[in-house]
């Protein structure tokens, strides 16, 4: 069914922050008028003589004391190979760089888990139970990741950067286009099932359909403190390109991908209907622009190696730290019976 316009929904727009933020400010290719010339391009600069030239032109328009200054220059100089103090600027441009760490993202074990294929399968032991111990441990991590984002905000400079994820963060919220909207009613999403409430919201209806109580969402294990610690305070205190790497790289990319298998098993459960386990295809569907608008803030960080290094290395981290977390959650899944004694 598609969405019809809702006055209560907040039409925004992205066209302008998004034409801005997908502009590639760094191309590939340089010009002949660049400062520095890259290989393969003179210095524009036609009052230069060559070090290979004769002498005699060299000298020419120099005193005699001057000329015996620069006696010592040898004929042949690479100017290429003379050590100038700038930056280093990698030949991969950034956009292709920040492609090549997210298709690297899909790789990572956090994404192709034993435990999220043995769910989107349904060869765990007790497909219920897992289900259920999913909701009640992720909660712990998912309802605070209005202040993942919030974070990651406050470390950027650029006001397109805090723009374009104050964009995402209003959608966490539950606020939403109108042609978002249509989209969403394209995948079965009903406007009523997610207008106005946050995404955090929408996790914890599927929990309460799951038979959780609000005590049991509120009792969290260490490892969840843990992770959410961890989190948090990557964001918080690693560089902002890492932490735009854990959050963009590092999660949101790969959310529409690990997230399809638990959409596969909650269709298996009867008694949840499309409203209860909206969180899933929610996410699923039409996520990409969060992805979109982290990629291009990536790549615009993405200017030297120092900072290439810093977006991979948190991105690995994020990515490092939710395998943990799979890792324990299959050895429970595994054997129920004995999910209290795992570590």
């Amino acid at each position: 069914m598609a969405a019809q316009s809702n006055p209560g929904v907040l039409s925004r727009t992205r066209s302008d922050l998004g034409s801005d933020l997908l502009r590639d400010p760094y191309p590939t290719r340089p010009t002949k008028s660049d400062r520095i010339a890259p290989e393969g391009f003179a210095m524009p600069n036609s009052n230069l003589t060559s070090l290979s030239a004769p002498a005699s032109d060299r000298f020419a328009g120099l005193a005699t004391g001057d000329r015996t200054a620069v006696a010592v220059v040898p004929e042949h100089v690479n100017l290429r190979d003379v050590s100038i103090p700038r930056t280093r600027v990698p030949a991969q441009s950034p956009r292709a760089f920040v492609a090549e760490l997210a298709a690297q993202s899909l790789q990572h074990r956090a994404v192709n888990h034993p435990y999220l294929n043995a769910v989107g399968l349904g060869e765990l032991p007790d497909m219920r139970w897992a289900l259920a111990d999913f909701g009640q441990q992720y909660h712990g991590y998912s309802k605070d990741f209005p202040c993942y984002l919030t974070a990651v905000i406050s470390r950027l400079s650029d006001p397109r950067h805090r723009a374009g994820l104050m964009e995402n963060l209003t959608e966490e919220s539950g606020i939403y286009e109108t042609e978002e909207l249509s989209e969403l009613g394209e995948v079965g999403i009903e406007p009523e099932w997610i207008v106005g409430q946050p995404h955090p919201q929408l996790f914890k209806r599927f929990c309460k359909a799951m038979g959780l109580k609000d005590q049991d969402l509120d009792s969290e294990l260490d490892q969840i403190v843990i992770w959410r610690e961890m989190f948090m305070n990557l964001l918080s205190s690693g560089t902002p390109a890492e932490a735009v790497g854990a959050l963009g790289l590092g999660t949101e990319n790969i959310v529409s991908t690990i997230y399809k298998p638990f959409s596969r098993a909650v269709a298996t459960i009867p008694e949840l209907s499309a409203r209860d386990t909206v969180f899933f295809p929610l996410h699923t569907a039409v996520d990409d622009h969060h992805q979109e608008t982290l990629q291009a803030i990536s790549a615009d960080l993405a200017r030297d190696e120092a900072s290439r290094h810093q977006l991979r290395r948190g991105m690995l981290k994020a990515l490092s730290l939710r395998s943990v977390f799979w890792d324990w959650m299959y050895r429970r899944a595994l054997d129920p019976q004995k999910a209290d004694q795992v570590l």
